[in-house]
């Protein structure tokens, strides 16, 4: 198996320039950590699980900072947060911008052609989830291996808030009122 491995390798590699190697490189340490990320960074809760998916690049062409949710009878959906700096400039809460992506390379978007609406309860389930990712001690080595929460200056204060219209609440549901 391992002498196939690397004549396959041998084959796509040979003769490649050293931006095409890099790119290769860089796409091979890329995907191994989403792998490596999506199995070690997962938190299950009796509503659902939750997890930290990476930085991407959004459809609007910027860097978006992402957590993936999967809820019973949905497809994984995805949300953006990013830091919120207190007054001294390094430290920080979380602040939860948006909800319901049903690709992550639509982070940046909005719309309901882009996000997925659920139900006033779903909608308790997903700040469930949320809050037990950015908040809790079951989330805490999820959270070690991401870079907002890296920075050796700058604490995470534990905060967690939510943007006005963060996630679209489907009418008719419950109390369904948007947030």
């Amino acid at each position: 198996m391992r002498a196939g491995c690397q004549a396959f390798c041998r084959r796509r590699l040979v003769g490649r320039t050293a931006d095409e190697l890099g790119e290769f490189l860089f796409l091979t340490i890329f995907y191994l950590r989403r792998l490596v990320m999506s199995i070690s960074d997962t938190v299950n809760t009796e509503c659902g699980a939750v997890g930290f998916y990476g930085s991407v690049r959004g459809a609007d062409e910027l860097g978006h900072e992402l957590f993936r949710i999967d809820l019973p009878g949905y497809p994984r959906l995805y949300g953006e947060y990013r830091q919120k700096f207190a007054e001294n400039p390094n430290d920080f809460d979380i602040e939860i911008i948006s909800f319901g992506y049903r690709d992550p390379r639509n982070a940046g978007l909005s719309g309901s052609r882009i996000t997925t609406s659920v139900s006033f309860e779903e909608r308790q389930a997903v700040e469930s989830l949320v809050r037990t990712l950015f908040g809790s001690q079951k989330a805490a080595q999820a959270r070690e291996g991401m870079s907002t929460f890296a920075i050796k200056s700058a604490a995470f204060l534990g905060g967690i808030h939510f943007q006005p219209g963060w996630i679209s609440v489907r009418a008719g549901s419950a109390r369904g009122v948007r947030p």
